[in-house]
């Protein structure tokens, strides 16, 4: 995590995942339940390497917090986990796939063999490497 003045920038192996002001977090009703999910996100993320039960355990915690007070994780957040098992995703067992002229992130998780597909949009100077040999 930079503290960048006023803006933290959470990031992954070199992936800017949000950008949340400090503003931002402090005009919304529910401070205290988004600062409990921002820290279980990051605890997750940082246990993801040693131990991964522990953070299928704060997963859950993020989704028993979410539910009790209504908000919508953002789907940045949810790419990170597995939608079966919840154990977190490393990023270095991603792919990317072309189906049907629409071009789509392949996430597999290495507990449960889970396959996930996930909708890219365009993004421009994007191309697959199969294009550019």
């Amino acid at each position: 995590m930079k503290n960048l003045g006023d803006k933290y920038i959470y990031q992954q192996q070199a992936m800017v995942q949000y950008v949340i002001t400090s503003e931002d977090i402090h005009r919304r009703k529910d401070n205290d339940a988004y600062f409990r999910l921002n820290y279980l996100y990051q605890a997750s993320l940082l246990f993801s390497e040693s131990n991964i039960e522990y953070a299928k355990l704060m997963k859950e915690q993020m989704q028993k917090v979410a539910e009790k007070v209504p908000i919508r994780m953002t789907p940045s957040i949810k790419h990170t986990h597995c939608k079966k098992c919840q154990s977190p995703i490393i990023f270095g067992e991603v792919k990317f796939k072309k189906i049907c002229k629409k071009l789509f992130i392949i996430k597999n998780c290495s507990k449960c063999k889970y396959q996930r597909k996930i909708f890219v949009k365009k993004i421009k100077g994007f191309e697959l490497l199969q294009k550019q040999i």
